[in-house]
């Protein structure tokens, strides 16, 4: 499964300097426009996907999570919680990155404005993230 493995290699890099993680996974982000730039438009869609199942387990602490909650018994209560709001993580993601935008229409930053499809994928992959820590 892809999962051990890119949790190894996020293990890799955070072990000395854990922002080692944030170049890492911007170096694979950016190679994956540059890739998906030269893709014909149906391949996009498929290949987008891929890089943001990989890019996902390298930015976010996804193994750490998964050890975590083998500590837990099965049935433990606080597992069950993690059980019933991991599914519906991307949605509250995407409902925050929604409310941001709604309240900063205008608002931009170094890689365009929030409602860009890359600022925007970017945002939502961060509150997915901030989820996970918690």
């Amino acid at each position: 499964m892809i999962s051990a493995d890119l949790g190894k290699i996020r293990k890799q890099y955070t072990q000395s300097d854990p922002r080692l993680i944030g170049f890492v996974s911007m170096q694979f982000h950016y190679c994956g426009q540059i890739l998906l730039s030269h893709t014909d438009l149906a391949e996009q869609s498929v290949l987008e996907t891929y890089f943001k199942v990989i890019d996902d387990h390298l930015y976010m602490p996804l193994q750490r999570a998964y050890e975590a909650a083998a500590q837990y018994d099965f049935s433990d209560p606080r597992l069950k919680t993690v059980q019933r709001l991991l599914p519906v993580s991307s949605k509250i993601a995407h409902q925050i990155v929604d409310t941001v935008n709604r309240l900063y229409p205008n608002y931009a930053c170094y890689s365009g404005r929030l409602d860009s499809k890359s600022v925007r994928t970017s945002s939502v992959r961060d509150v997915e993230m901030f989820q996970i820590y918690l």
